[in-house]
């Protein structure tokens, strides 16, 4: 069965503030969702908006046989565009995807193909088209030697638009005897009808049990990428949150690791992103460090330069608190945390959306949406996307959800969508950007059809603000400060990323 169930709700919310727990009152707003029935059992786990700023989700549905990866594309409304499964005839699950210029990259699991199988999984990628067509996997459907002698899995992926490559993060399982899971990372070029494998790695953090979760380009270094995670340190039973320094290219390049929280509690980093316009580097998960009651959602800031921690926030509650995405929004000045909370909301598991200052970690309180989404059954966060919009701010969150008072039996994939003020609006497309002279030499002229006034970011390949440029009835000037040197540059205005050669 496929169906799509809609709903709109007024949501009237309770949000906890940092240790010591201060419960507030929120005022209400609207909230709308959809629910994604393909089958008795349907999970979202990743999502990411096409250039038309909507989203395409990725995730698993169950078989007769087990589960096969799920992708789907929504229109604004939540409405499917397309869907279509992928796998075999055991297990197979998506837990990443990514968009490239040619479709998009999904990653996770397979019991399906490759070594072992269907014993152990293997490392899952797939290629599809715009349209969700599967244009390879690996290992392909006749490989039985790809992949590692036991588990293995998927669960991050990144494009990196300068190399032309993706970075894939997840475990590799290295030692039978010890149970023993390292993180691992697979670099490849995803433009041919087949992989072009560049780089693999299985990094030993230690003799116990360690995992990569998320990746994420470094904007200082575009030959290098962060991996978030978590990690046993010898002779523990707990673990630490991690992030380490990784290159790209090199595969025998030394690994720069950093490990947070205190001392015999367990934490854990699910997700990492980078934002060179506040140069933070924004890593989140779950503590059970800090005096929290249970656990709480963590979230760490790292200069961009050194990765020392600039600061670190914890959200408690009285029960279970865990994060699992982040985003950086308003050129880098708010940080925006989505998990699971089991302290507020409707009852049990709840989604719970958490706005924080991004230069010291401080609650915003005047966030234009509600902080908890859900039924009184379990509802699972997992992934949030920003669609580019000239009018309001509009944020998609996606997960999975077993809320019978939402319409669910079973478990449905769920897509809830927020809009900031009380009338839904339609987003709009991004403003069509456009430089010239391009290449100049002294002097270039900026203009945003339908912008009639705001900023253009002008920043280098490293992602280095080099200007702020003003624009006033869609048009604006750029002449580089003397010295500047001769390059490639990049104007940026909402999503919209125009490349600029200034020749000297």
């Amino acid at each position: 069965m496929r169906s799509v169930v809609s709903g709109v709700f007024w949501a009237v919310v309770l949000a906890v503030a940092f240790v010591p727990v201060e419960v507030r009152a929120v005022e209400p707003h609207e909230w709308d969702f959809s629910l994604y029935d393909f089958s008795d059992q349907d999970y979202f786990d990743d999502a990411v908006c096409n250039d038309d700023g909507l989203p395409v989700v990725a995730g698993y549905t169950q078989t007769d046989a087990g589960y096969d990866v799920l992708c789907a594309a929504l229109d604004y409304s939540g409405d499917l565009v397309w869907e279509h499964t992928y796998g075999g005839d055991y297990n197979d699950k998506a837990h990443g995807i990514v968009r490239i210029p040619d479709g998009y990259i999904i990653v996770g699991e397979t019991n399906s193909f490759g070594r072992g199988t269907p014993g152990y999984s293997n490392i899952f990628i797939l290629k599809i088209d715009d349209e969700g067509n599967l244009v390879w996997q690996y290992p392909a459907a006749d490989d039985d030697t790809a992949g590692g002698e036991y588990d293995d899995g998927l669960y991050a992926v990144v494009y990196d638009s300068v190399s032309g490559l993706c970075v894939a993060v997840g475990y590799w399982w290295v030692d039978y005897s010890t149970w023993m899971e390292e993180p691992c990372m697979i670099v490849f070029d995803p433009s041919g009808d087949e992989i072009d494998i560049r780089n693999f790695r299985v990094f030993n953090l230690g003799p116990q049990t360690d995992r990569a979760y998320d990746v994420t380009l470094l904007g200082t270094d575009f030959s290098a990428v962060g991996i978030c995670g978590e990690t046993k340190p010898a002779g523990s039973s707990t673990s630490d949150a991690f992030f380490m320094v990784v290159s790209e290219s090199d595969p025998a390049a030394p690994v720069d690791l950093h490990t947070f929280g205190e001392p015999g509690t367990n934490d854990k980093f699910y997700a990492v992103t980078c934002d060179p316009f506040s140069g933070y580097i924004y890593a989140c998960g779950e503590t059970y460090s800090y005096g929290v009651s249970m656990s709480g959602m963590y979230v760490v800031a790292l200069d961009l330069m050194d990765y020392s921690e600039r600061w670190h926030a914890v959200v408690d509650g009285p029960n279970v608190e865990s994060a699992r995405d982040i985003i950086t929004l308003s050129a880098g000045e708010e940080v925006y945390v989505l998990g699971r909370t089991n302290s507020f909301g409707a009852g049990y598991d709840d989604f719970y959306l958490v706005a924080l200052d991004a230069t010291d970690g401080g609650r915003i309180d005047d966030s234009p949406f509600p902080e908890t989404f859900g039924g009184t059954g379990n509802d699972w966060a997992s992934a949030i996307c920003a669609l580019p919009s000239a009018d309001d701010l509009n944020l998609y969150l996606v997960g999975s959800t077993s809320s019978a008072d939402l319409g669910v039996s079973g478990w449905d994939g769920i897509m809830v969508h927020l809009w900031e003020g009380a009338i839904k609006e339609v987003p709009r497309r991004e403003a069509l950007v456009r430089v010239s002279p391009n290449p100049f030499n002294s002097a270039c002229r900026i203009t945003a059809d339908g912008v009639a006034s705001g900023t253009a970011l002008v920043t280098d390949l490293s992602g280095r603000v080099v200007a702020r440029v003003p624009i006033e009835n869609g048009a604006g000037v750029w002449e580089p400060a003397p010295g500047a040197p001769s390059g490639i540059y990049q104007v940026r205005i909402g999503n919209t990323v125009v490349p600029v050669s200034f020749v000297k």
